[in-house]
C-alpha cells in the first residue's frame, strides 16, 4: 500500500488545507527575512557588537538570497520535490533554531546565511505545487497568494516580531518563528502531495528565460520594490 497524501488535494474550494499550508509557509520566509530589520538595536545590545555591524546581516543575506534562488530552483527540479521541500525547510528550521541561541555575531551570521541560501528556492518550489493542490481556475490566484505571504509577513509579522522581541527580547522571536515552522512542517509531511514532475530539460537551458524582456523588467520591478520597502524599513528604526 502506498501512501500518498493530499493527491486528492485539488478541490473546488480555494483555501484547502495544503493551500492554506503553502501561503502560510511564505508567511513564514517573509517573516524570518524582514524582522531583523525591525530588531536590529535589540542584537546589537545582546550581543555586543555596533548596530552598524548588525546592519550588515541585512545586506549579507540579500546578496547570498539573490543568487542562491535562481541556482537552487534550477537545481531542485532534478530531485523529488517533497523530499526537496522538507528538507529545505529543515535547513530553514535549523537557521532560526541557530538565531534564537547565537552566542556571537559570527554564529548569528552563519545561521542568517543558511536562511538565505534555502528561502527563495522555498518559495520556487511551493509555485510548483500548484497543479496539485488546486483546480487550473484558482493556479494564478495559489501564486498571487504565495507571493502575498511575504506582504503579509512585512504588514503582520515584522510588527508582531518586533513587539515580541521588544517585549520578552530578541531571541525569543526566533524560537517562536522555529515553534511554528516546526508546526509547519509537521502539517506539511502529511498533507503536501508526493509525487513529482522532475525538470526534462537541462540545467543551463533554464536560465534562458533570463532574457526574455518581460521577465526582465518583473525582475526589476520586484528588486525595487523590495529595496524600497527594507530601505525604508531600516530608515524608519534608526
Amino acid at each position: 500500500m502506498t501512501n500518498t497524501p493530499a493527491n486528492t488535494a485539488r478541490t473546488d474550494r480555494f483555501f484547502n488545507l495544503p493551500v492554506t499550508i503553502l501561503i502560510f509557509a511564505s508567511f513564514m520566509l517573509g517573516m524570518s527575512e524582514f524582522v531583523v530589520v525591525g530588531i536590529l538595536p535589540d542584537i546589537a545590545s545582546g550581543l555586543k557588537v555596533s548596530e552598524v555591524t548588525v546592519g550588515n546581516l541585512v545586506a549579507i543575506f540579500a546578496f547570498v538570497y539573490a543568487p542562491c534562488t535562481p541556482l537552487g530552483s534550477a537545481l531542485s527540479a532534478r530531485f523529488p520535490r517533497f523530499l526537496t521541500y522538507l528538507t529545505l525547510m529543515g535547513v530553514f528550521l535549523v537557521g532560526n533554531i541557530l538565531c534564537a541561541f547565537a552566542p556571537n555575531y559570527p554564529v548569528l551570521l552563519i545561521a542568517r546565511l543558511l536562511i538565505a541560501s534555502v528561502s527563495g528556492t522555498l518559495v520556487a518550489i511551493s509555485m510548483t505545487f500548484a497543479p496539485d493542490v488546486t483546480t487550473d481556475k484558482y493556479r494564478t490566484k495559489f501564486i498571487a497568494w504565495v507571493f502575498s505571504g511575504f506582504s503579509i509577513a512585512s504588514v503582520v509579522g515584522v510588527p508582531a516580531g518586533t513587539w515580541v522581541a521588544n517585549t520578552f527580547g530578541w531571541r525569543v522571536t526566533f524560537a517562536l518563528v522555529s515553534v511554528l515552522t516546526a508546526v509547519l512542517m509537521a502539517s506539511m509531511a502529511v498533507s503536501l502531495p508526493r509525487n513529482s514532475h522532475p525538470a526534462k530539460i537541462g540545467f543551463l537551458r533554464q536560465f534562458r528565460l533570463f532574457f526574455d524582456r518581460r521577465i526582465q523588467f518583473g525582475v526589476a520591478d520586484v528588486v525595487f520594490g523590495a529595496a524600497a520597502l527594507t530601505g525604508a524599513a531600516w530608515m524608519i528604526e534608526n
